[in-house]
C-alpha cells in the first residue's frame, strides 16, 4: 500500500492539469498513488489523465459523468488506499518538498490530521505565504479539545479552524469515513462539512509551520460573471453537523449556529447575481429565510464581530436593501 492517496477533481482546468500533475510526480518521496478524477470534463483534461496514466503506473484515473466536486471527491475517496489521503484541486500545484514535510511528522507521530499553510499563486508568479495562525507542533485529544474546539465551527469573532481540505493530509479511514457522508449537492462550503467533523473525530493533530501548497487565484475566472449560490447548501452542512457532531458538547450549538448564518448570508447575497429583478429576488429570498432551520439558526446565533453583527442583523429583518448594497461592495 502506497504511503499517500492523492486525489484531483478536475473539470476544466485544461491549461492547468500537467503543471498540477507534474508537482505531484515530481516530488522526492515516491510512494504514492496520484488519482485523477475527471468529472465530466469538456476539454482535453480526459485525454491528458489518459497520457499521464499510460507512463506512470501510480496513476489512476476516473471518468465519470459531472457531479461535482463532493462527487469527484467521493469517486477518488472509494479508490483510495494509501495509508494518508491529500486532496489537491486541479488548477493547483504542490510544494517540491510536499511529502517530504509531511512524512517527517508522520513517521514519528502517526496524527490523524496533519494541518500546514498555503501559498497564494498569482499569473505574474507573485506568491503570498500564509501559514497557519496556531501554535505549530503536536495536539493530543486534550489540546485539540482545549484549543481547537472553541472555534472548530466559528467563535463569536467570527474565527473559524481552517476549513480547506486541501491543505491537510487524513488518515485514509477517517477521510473517507466523513467525505462519503458528504451532501453531493453542497457547492459552497463542502470542505467545512468535511474538516470539522474530521477534525471532531481526530485524537491527534499535527500544525505545521510550513507553506505546502500552491492556491491558484486566477483573475480572469474572479472577475468574470457571477453566480447565485445555492441556497440550501447551508442547510444541508448544517444538517451534516448535527449528524456528525455532537453539538450538546462544549458551544457547538452555538458555533454551528453562527457558521449557518455565515454562510446564509453569502448565499443570499449572492442571490443579487441573478439577472431578475429586485423584488422577484427579494421575494425568494425572503422564502428561503423562513425555511424552520434558518429560522433557528437566527435566532440562536450571537455575534461580536462587527462584520458577523451585520450579516446577523440584515438577515433577522430581512433589509434586502443592505445585502444587496453588499453584494455590489463585494463585486
Amino acid at each position: 500500500m502506497p504511503k499517500f492517496s492523492v486525489i484531483v477533481p478536475i473539470y476544466k482546468v485544461e491549461a492547468y492539469l500537467c503543471q498540477c500533475i507534474k508537482s505531484v510526480l515530481n516530488q522526492s518521496f515516491k510512494d504514492f498513488e496520484l488519482i485523477l478524477v475527471d468529472d465530466g470534463s469538456p476539454d482535453n483534461c480526459p485525454m491528458i489523465c489518459d497520457e499521464y496514466a499510460g507512463k506512470d503506473n501510480r496513476i489512476k484515473v476516473i471518468h465519470k459523468e459531472n457531479g461535482g466536486l463532493v462527487s469527484a471527491r467521493i469517486a477518488g475517496a472509494k479508490l483510495a488506499v494509501g495509508d494518508y489521503v491529500c486532496c489537491l484541486d486541479g488548477d493547483d500545484w504542490l510544494h517540491s518538498q510536499y511529502f517530504e514535510t509531511l512524512i517527517s511528522v508522520i513517521d514519528k507521530y502517526e496524527p490523524d490530521v496533519v494541518c500546514f499553510g498555503f501559498y497564494y499563486a498569482y499569473e505574474d508568479e507573485t506568491y503570498i505565504k500564509k501559514p497557519l495562525s496556531y501554535k505549530f507542533g503536536y495536539y493530543n485529544r486534550q489540546d485539540i479539545e482545549k484549543n481547537i474546539f472553541p472555534f472548530l465551527l466559528q467563535d463569536v469573532n467570527g474565527r473559524y479552524f481552517s476549513p480547506n481540505v486541501w491543505g491537510k493530509a487524513f488518515k485514509r479511514d477517517l477521510y473517507v469515513q466523513e467525505q462519503l457522508l458528504i451532501h453531493p449537492q453542497i457547492k459552497i462550503g463542502e470542505d467545512i462539512a468535511c474538516t470539522t467533523s474530521c477534525v471532531y473525530r481526530a485524537e491527534s493533530i499535527y500544525i505545521l509551520p510550513d507553506c505546502l501548497y500552491y492556491y491558484r487565484q486566477n483573475m480572469a475566472a474572479m472577475t468574470k460573471e457571477k453566480k447565485a449560490f445555492d441556497s440550501m447548501g447551508p442547510k444541508l452542512i448544517f444538517t451534516h453537523q448535527q449528524n456528525r457532531i455532537n453539538l450538546d458538547e462544549y458551544d457547538f450549538h452555538e458555533q454551528s449556529y453562527r457558521s449557518t448564518v455565515h454562510l446564509l448570508f453569502n448565499a443570499v447575497v449572492s442571490q443579487f447575481h441573478r439577472k431578475e429583478s429586485y423584488f422577484l429576488i427579494c421575494r425568494d429570498i425572503k422564502t428561503y429565510l423562513n425555511d424552520p432551520v434558518y429560522v433557528e439558526a437566527i435566532q440562536g446565533a450571537r455575534f461580536k464581530s462587527l462584520s458577523g453583527r451585520m450579516a446577523h442583523f440584515a438577515l433577522k429583518y430581512k433589509l434586502f436593501w443592505l445585502m444587496k448594497l453588499w453584494s455590489i461592495f463585494k463585486n
